[in-house]
């Protein structure tokens, strides 16, 4: 019963955090959107602008692939541990300037104009980026929600400035404030981030994340995606092709499977105990046919009986369920980093597992309990 108790407090704990997690917006809508990579030798495109041309050729095709409705490209995808990573010094207006060495970071991004449509994420101020914004315009960029509060607070960021400390050290102006996306996992919180449009970017990589939202049920999308990307150039297909839905779930598989398994070891305890419970009950049943039979005999109720037996198991139960959580109290601390949002002395969860394991005894002691009720006194009196 104490070891019971313990798994099904680490098997509770970890399926509340896991539902809690599943629960988190992650700041973009992942249905229906397909990603893929592409890589571009620097030898085929050895400089921004042939790379530029070569992204907006490609989301060009796409954009005319039936079933798509928006496309856009990235150098990091939210969930993805296969994007480029990376945080870049900077300064945003207001804040005084300290040798490059002593400035903070900021997560650095580059997208594309149909980028944020595509991911579903929302601009909640100012404007998107759109072809416009060429290299040899105003320096435009957009930060996320985090961002504008980090630096801003109670303030307009829209037409402030972020000077970045990357290749020219020059000032962004902000027109866009976007939501909050946990970039690298769902327990992760949201940091400050900046995006850059793709024209604009002062090193364009050649290894990007490209972004496609697809009507519902549309099957022949992906093949359409990569017929496109042949067609620009055949040298550089599109590849590892799979849904911003398998990126989600990917980033809490480990709580899904820590959740099934320890939750399979504790049905499997609890089951035990049913049984463990049942057979004790009904040995100790059979020692006590006779007294039972004396018992009624001389006027006891069936239904007292009864009671009897349960009040018994009851009473063995609770001090395995005493044992088991001043276990569980201990043993479950071991679970801290794998628990989002939910503590290890979860009250809920522990009153919640005592209170079955208290159900599950009553009910696997009711049929030794109603048979020692029913004993012919007569029958039980002579058995001896």
């Amino acid at each position: 019963m104490a070891v019971s108790l313990v798994l099904l407090v680490g098997a509770g704990l970890l399926l509340q955090s896991f539902l809690k997690l599943r629960q988190v917006d992650p700041g973009f809508d992942p249905e229906g959107v397909i990603v893929s990579k592409v890589s571009l030798s620097s030898r085929a495109y050895p400089d921004n602008p042939s790379r530029v041309r070569y992204f907006q050729g490609l989301l060009d095709e796409l954009r005319d692939v039936p079933g798509v409705r928006f496309a856009g490209v990235t150098s990091t995808l939210p969930m993805d541990v296969a994007g480029i990573d990376f945080n870049l010094p900077y300064v945003a207006e207001g804040q005084p300037m300290r040798p490059e060495n002593e400035l903070p970071e900021l997560d650095y991004r580059i997208i594309s104009p149909g980028y944020l449509e595509a991911m579903g994420v929302e601009v909640v101020r100012g404007r998107s980026f759109t072809d416009l914004d060429r290299a040899e315009t105003q320096r435009v960029i957009q930060i996320n929600k985090t961002a504008a509060e980090q630096f801003w607070p109670g303030q307009d960021p829209i037409g402030k400035s972020i000077t970045i400390f990357y290749i020219n050290n020059v000032p962004w102006e902000v027109v866009g404030v976007v939501k909050d996306t946990r970039h690298h996992a769902l327990s992760t919180p949201a940091t400050a981030q900046f995006f850059v449009p793709l024209a604009q970017a002062e090193y364009l990589f050649g290894y990007m994340t490209i972004v496609a939202k697809t009507e519902a049920g549309r099957a022949d999308v992906v093949d359409g995606m990569r017929a496109a990307a042949v067609r620009l150039d055949p040298k550089f297909p599109l590849y590892r092709i799979e849904t911003a839905g398998d990126l989600m779930a990917d980033t809490i598989a480990r709580d899904r499977f820590a959740a099934v398994l320890i939750g399979a070891f504790a049905l499997l305890a609890l089951v035990l105990s049913a049984a463990g419970i049942n057979g004790v009950v009904a040995y100790q049943v059979a020692r006590r046919t006779r007294e039972i039979g004396l018992r009624m005999a001389l006027g006891a109720a069936r239904a007292n009986v009864l009671s009897d037996v349960v009040k018994g198991a009851v009473g063995m139960a609770l001090g395995g369920i005493v044992l088991g959580l001043a276990g569980s109290f201990a043993a479950t601390r071991v679970l801290t980093g794998m628990l989002f949002v939910v503590t290890p002395l979860d009250v809920s969860t522990h009153v919640g597992v005592a209170a079955l394991l208290l159900a599950v005894t009553v009910v696997a002691s009711v049929v030794p309990a109603m048979r020692a009720s029913s004993v012919d006194p007569v029958s039980a009196l002579r058995s001896d």
